[in-house]
This record gives structure tokens, sequence and C-alpha cells, in this order.
């Protein structure tokens, strides 16, 4: 079983661009993203890392840079319990630093407005950002957790026995 789902990734450089002549105006450049720099935040112990499609950045005059990708989530991410699930999607980069990339969750609850499920309610869910440390390295290593918990609908006699 697969969730289809996109993540909206916005990315500040801190150094933004400042044009007195853009005033209110706004200006949104769109891009693919093969011509901008983009991070590699991915979804750890995800078999399928494959891009279905390339969409567009879009820039706006400040220099913040959103886009947002379509992605393939496999459910193997989940522990049955009884005739619950607990799925938990864990995203980082591959190779940057918390010095290099500083992962910021938006919000502590998972925007469920667009999420299709069938046969299943969503009972729970959670956002958790964590860093992990070495002792050799100064550096953390931050990743978002996602998770949500799900329950099977008995839908018939059979289910219930």
């Amino acid at each position: 079983m697969y969730i289809y789902r996109r993540y909206k990734l916005t990315i500040d450089d801190g150094d933004r661009m400042r044009d007195p002549i853009f005033g209110t105006l706004l200006i949104i450049i769109r891009l693919p993203i093969s011509l901008i720099w983009t991070p590699d935040i991915v979804l750890y112990d995800n078999p399928d890392t494959r891009t279905r499609f390339e969409p567009n950045a879009l820039i706006d005059q400040s220099g913040l840079v959103y886009y947002s990708q379509p992605v393939r989530l496999e459910v193997d991410n989940c522990r049955p319990f009884q005739d619950e699930f607990r799925c938990t999607f864990k995203f980082g980069s591959w190779t940057f630093d918390g010095f290099k990339i500083d992962l910021q969750n938006r919000s502590q609850v998972i925007d469920l407005s667009n999420f299709q499920l069938h046969n299943y309610d969503i009972i729970d869910t959670s956002v958790v950002r964590n860093e992990l440390h070495y002792a050799c390295c100064p550096e953390s290593y931050p990743d978002i957790t996602y998770t949500v918990n799900l329950k099977k609908i008995k839908t018939g006699w059979f289910d219930r026995l």
C-alpha cells in the first residue's frame, strides 16, 4: 500500500535580495528545480526515491524559494497493533548536517485537508523535529518525523469476527 502526498519546502538562505523598486508588487519567477540548488531532503527507509516529474520552483522578490514535490510513501513504515497502525515518516538531508541545512517544521500538525484513505480512519498525527548528535562531531543532524496513527474501518460482518 502506498500514500501519495506532496511535501512543501521553503528555502531561506538568509541572504535575501532587497530592491526598493519592487515596493509592494508581488513578483514570482518560475524555474525548473534542475536550474537551481535544492537540498537533498529524503524520506529515510524509502525504497522508492524516484522523482515522478520535475516541478517548478517559485522564487519571490525577497529571495524565498518554494517548491512542492509529489512523493510516494510506502506504508511499509507502518507497525500494526491489532486493527491499528502507527506510521512514521522521517525526512532529513542525506548529506548535509545541521550547520548547512537547519530543518524546521512549519506546523505541529499534519495538513490532512487533501488526505484520502480508504478503509482507514486517522486517529492521531504528530510532527516532531529531532536532532541527532554524534560523539565525534560538533554538528547536529536534524530530521522531521511525521507520525500518523490509523485504525482499520470494519466494513462488514466478516471484519467483526
